[in-house]
């Protein structure tokens, strides 16, 4: 598909030069009706990619520090000289580019049984006032004839298409329809295009017409993300998909993000939806207002991955994620069976025992173990007051160590902090599903004012460990520089070291995997920390990506 995909924006260049010709027509023929873009998208999109000026925005990215290092990676060096011949057509052709060059581009990744990589692409060129189409196509098949470029006309399903021939690559299929050119690789994804587009598709669903509405496009890019076709694409590369990844399919609609591109590093910031009909977590965030992020101060600096949900009150929280379970009939039983047992045989108050104590922000985390080839899974919960949530775990583990027999409770001590492991199931699902399924019977302790959970022992000396030594991540030069691209308070904060990860994604990876990992260990490294934030605005998140770019040697 490599070769395809070079292949496409040779083509593209050749359409930009028959829509010169096109566009001087128009001052001399009637203008056809006019289509909206989008409305050709086939809805079961994983992603599109949208430039509105396609042949300015490669100007400026071919020229960037990013370009110049990604042309060194093994497999974006098969680009070069497409790449190449696009910056001298350009070069030999400015009046032409600047007359016409300024045209909608998308790009649309869709699952396409039958193709050897599960997916292909559809490309929708928006000719805008490129004139009637019977001029634009009567330019474009000239030149192909002067390039001795073999070509046929034909009708299916109603539809006209034209095939370019090309015995190495594939055939190359096209459509038109008034200023809309549909392109594809696959024959199938043209057809759906034209059927779409009687539709309006995407132009009539009113969840991503405010997406695309609200995303700003001041940036090179815009990309929009189709939620309820994550778990289909992941699949392609996953055995299977885990419950975080699942929810997020379950709970979200649509993403719109405006794509800028530094010298080093990349923004990604817009909006997000969610499903009306779900209640889940996602959702239940946006009643409540987020909160100032701190917990980062006590994380240990070489964490590789965290997501932090901030809350102003978590009562509030408490009593809309109990109201969310009686949406769910299996979640209901078990979180009431849990509570039961906890209430019932351990005369603990869950909600004053359990919860009360709880501040205004928690941490899910994982922390590279071994030279990095294990992670241990963490939790962090701030408190609202520090003595009270001593003496309250102090009074639910009297009451485990009375019922003994039931649950296991063991106690250690490290550096004068006292390490607690507590074998009671089902606290930590009760909140939050899967997203805690690595937490259950944890080893917990405190410091400061938080109460730090984590399935391993070694993962909490580590803490205390860096606690005593003064280091933070709060404190790294490069978390500090990816954190002060965010606002400080937000319902959702994630960050992702793909250097910390990397060794534990080698160890755990298939054959396959690891063979990619190795390919592209120095374009993976030289892209991150990752960090993504989501904040409350009205019926949506705002949402934000940041990626820092910083390559392994000095790029000149």
């Amino acid at each position: 598909m490599a070769a395809k995909r070079r292949r496409i924006f040779g083509y593209f260049l050749l359409f930009l030069i028959a829509a010169s010709g096109a566009f001087f027509a128009w001052f001399f023929l009637t203008r056809t009706p006019e289509r909206h873009i989008f409305g050709f998208v086939p809805t079961d999109a994983v992603y599109i990619l949208e430039s509105k000026e396609p042949v300015t925005n490669w100007r400026e990215f071919s020229g960037s520090k990013i370009w110049k290092f990604l042309r060194k990676n093994p497999v974006m060096k098969e680009y070069d000289l497409e790449a190449d011949s696009l910056d001298q057509l350009l070069q030999r052709n400015e009046g032409l580019m600047k007359l016409v060059g300024n045209r909608t581009l998308l790009i649309s990744a869709h699952l396409q049984a039958g193709n050897p990589d599960g997916w292909d692409f559809l490309y929708l060129f928006d000719l805008e006032k490129g004139a009637k189409v019977s001029v634009f196509k009567d330019v474009v098949f000239d030149v192909l004839q002067k390039t001795g470029s073999a070509y046929e006309t034909y009708n299916k399903n109603g539809f006209e298409l034209f095939v370019i021939r090309d015995p190495q690559d594939g055939d190359l299929f096209l459509s038109f329809v008034d200023n809309i050119l549909i392109i594809s690789y696959t024959e199938a994804l043209v057809i759906r295009s034209r059927e779409q587009g009687k539709q309006a598709g995407l132009n009539l669903d009113h969840k991503f017409l405010r997406i695309e509405q609200q995303t700003g496009s001041e940036g090179e890019f815009r990309l929009f993300l189709n939620y309820s076709m994550l778990d289909d694409y992941l699949a392609l590369y996953l055995d299977s998909v885990g419950p975080s990844l699942g929810d997020l399919s379950r709970s979200l609609k649509f993403s719109g993000l405006d794509i800028q591109m530094e010298e080093d590093f990349a923004s990604f910031s817009g909006f997000t939806n969610i499903l009306d009909s779900i209640h889940s977590m996602t959702g239940i965030m946006l009643l409540v207002e987020g909160s100032d992020i701190s917990g980062d101060a006590i994380l240990p600096p070489e964490t590789s991955f965290f997501i932090r949900l901030g809350f102003s009150d978590f009562s509030k929280l408490y009593d809309k994620i109990w109201e969310n379970f009686e949406y769910d009939e299996k979640s209901w039983k078990e979180a009431k069976a849990d509570t039961a047992m906890i209430s019932d045989k351990l005369k603990v108050n869950f909600k004053h025992d359990l919860t009360s104590w709880i501040g205004n922000e928690m941490i899910m985390g994982m922390l590279p173990l071994e030279g990095g080839k294990k992670q241990a899974y963490f939790g962090v919960f701030q408190t609202n007051n520090r003595n009270d949530a001593e003496k309250k775990l102090d009074f639910v583990t009297r009451q485990l160590s009375k019922k003994a027999k039931i649950i296991k409770v063991r106690i250690s001590n490290y550096k004068g902090y006292e390490i607690r492991y507590i074998d009671i199931k089902g606290f930590f699902k009760i909140f939050f599903g899967g997203l805690w399924n690595k937490y259950e019977k944890p080893h917990y302790f405190l410091m400061k004012d938080y109460v730090i959970f984590s399935n391993d022992t070694s993962a909490l000396h580590r803490f205390i460990d860096a606690e005593d030594a003064g280091e933070s991540l709060a404190e790294d030069e490069t978390y500090r520089q990816l954190r002060s691209k965010f606002d400080r308070e937000s319902n959702f904060f994630g960050y992702i070291n793909n250097r910390a990860i990397y060794a534990w994604l080698q160890e755990k990876g298939d054959p396959g995997m690891k063979e990619t990992l190795t390919i592209h260990q120095n374009t993976i490294q030289a892209f991150g920390p990752i960090g993504f934030q989501l904040n409350q605005e009205r019926e949506m998140y705002q949402t934000d990506f940041r990626v820092l770019f910083r390559p392994p040697n000095p790029q000149p």
